[in-house]
């Protein structure tokens, strides 16, 4: 009963939300150019070839930072098709969005919110087969702007996020036996303040800092399509799983750009955080930390794009509060953007593997936009092996096509083939099909 109601909730949901944008016409930008408000922020790049700014994931091919953070709303200013054919001449939001775009220019102030459901449908393994979920993110950034390159920001984030039906996507791995999740997050938690950060850039964009309660996986290790909300779903695309990642807390991270081409950052993060709590009674009181560090090379080849290349290293302290042992590892990885439609990226990483239970991971993926006609679809394919330090290895093969449905939301179709699932000993391979609707403003 539960998985039929969780499919016609979503179906219903994708139609119904599809037809009020279509019959309003929600706009992806409010006419006369003026930026809509979003949490991009402010539509930069970082960091890029031509971009002083380090600290962040590379830009995806729409150009925006895909880190948790900015990633919950997308807004794609090069093309305005969608399926539907809405356009901003028959949005009846116009002077709303004109209005909340004066009062960004004047005050720096940006509110951004996003709707996510996901529904995952296994075809085989041990346990229940059926899982879906539902996100719901609001974010809210101020920005002061000193110079070109230098500004300063604060930085805020909340989210709920519900179960719908049996279990959730973050269940469905454990069910059916799997080494590495279906997907990242869609699991269930109260309402929380995500994150709240303080964000400075100094000396023309060549130092970059920043303090508060982080996600320390939006900082080291990622890649440009590193998203379960508008990219890849199985965890081995959508994080890191070699990376024995904190949950979200308080720390810090800076990065240093002496040339435009190479960069070194180090952060340091709460090893025992919990995100339902602030922390900030209690962090590091017993100095335990999760600790990274990447150096990296930034590249603009003409007629390909941007692209970057990086070594993270990383150690997690034993925790005393969550009764977890130590860990550490290396990563090497590299994307590049391929003409203005596609990128690429390749990634390899080794752990100790206490925490992640991944030792060896070696992956690969590719995304092209506008196959379909439309330059704000978007096509993925990636590849991944992930090897235990004890058990069998893990072979994960992901598709996926993204379709713009109107201009603020999206409908994803994909499938994963997982094959010899590390915790299902008698289980071959079996099949993972997923259908993501997601609306932002």
């Amino acid at each position: 009963m539960y998985p039929a109601r969780a499919f016609i909730l979503l179906c219903g949901c994708v139609g119904a939300l599809s037809l009020s944008q279509k019959c309003r016409g929600i706009s992806q930008d409010p006419p006369d150019n003026q930026p809509a408000p979003t949490m991009a922020p402010d539509g930069e790049r970082l960091p890029d070839a031509g971009d002083k700014p380090v600290l962040d994931n590379n830009p995806d091919v729409q150009g925006q930072p895909p880190t948790e953070f900015s990633q919950q709303i997308r807004v794609d200013k090069t093309d305005q098709k969608n399926w539907l054919g809405v356009t901003p001449d028959n949005d009846p939001l116009a002077p709303l969005m004109r209005l909340l775009a004066k009062f960004n220019e004047k005050t720096g102030l940006t509110l951004g919110g996003a709707y996510t459901m996901l529904l995952q449908q296994a075809s085989g393994g041990p346990g229940r087969r059926t899982a879906a979920a539902g996100d719901i993110d609001l974010m809210l950034s101020w920005k002061k702007q000193f110079s070109e390159t230098d500004y300063m920001r604060i930085n805020s984030s909340f989210e709920y996020r519900f179960q719908i039906g049996d279990i959730t996507p973050a269940q469905l791995g454990p069910e059916i036996g799997t080494l590495i999740p279906t997907t990242n997050g869609f699991n269930e938690r109260p309402p929380v303040v995500k994150e709240f950060f303080y964000d400075q850039t100094l000396l023309d964009g060549h130092l970059r800092w920043l303090f508060g309660r982080i996600d320390p996986e939006n900082y080291v290790g990622g890649h440009r399509l590193q998203s379960a909300n508008t990219f890849f779903l199985n965890k081995a695309f959508s994080s890191n799983p070699a990376i024995a990642y904190p949950s979200i807390g308080l720390g810090g991270a800076a990065a240093v750009k002496p040339v435009d081409w190479f960069y070194v950052l180090a952060g340091a993060t709460d090893v025992n955080a919990q995100i339902t709590q602030t922390g900030f009674d209690n962090a590091f009181s017993n100095g335990e930390v999760f600790a990274f560090g990447e150096v990296g090379g930034i590249t603009n080849w003409k007629g390909l794009g941007s692209g970057r290349q990086r070594l993270s290293i990383w150690h997690s302290d034993a925790s005393s509060v969550l009764n977890k042992p130590a860990d550490e590892g290396i990563c090497l990885t590299v994307d590049q953007e391929i003409g203005p439609k596609a990128a690429v990226f390749l990634r390899a990483a080794y752990a100790n593997a206490t925490l992640t239970n991944v030792r060896n991971l070696y992956e690969g993926g590719f995304g092209f936009k506008g196959l379909t006609g439309i330059d704000s679809d978007y096509t993925g394919i990636a590849l991944a092996y992930a090897a235990p330090p004890n058990g069998r290895d893990e072979t994960i093969i992901e598709v996926f096509q993204r379709f713009q449905l109107a201009l603020r939301s999206e409908l994803t179709v994909g499938a994963q083939l997982i094959v010899n699932p590390g915790r299902a000993p008698d289980v071959g391979s079996l099949g993972v099909f997923e259908c993501r609707f997601r609306i932002s403003f």
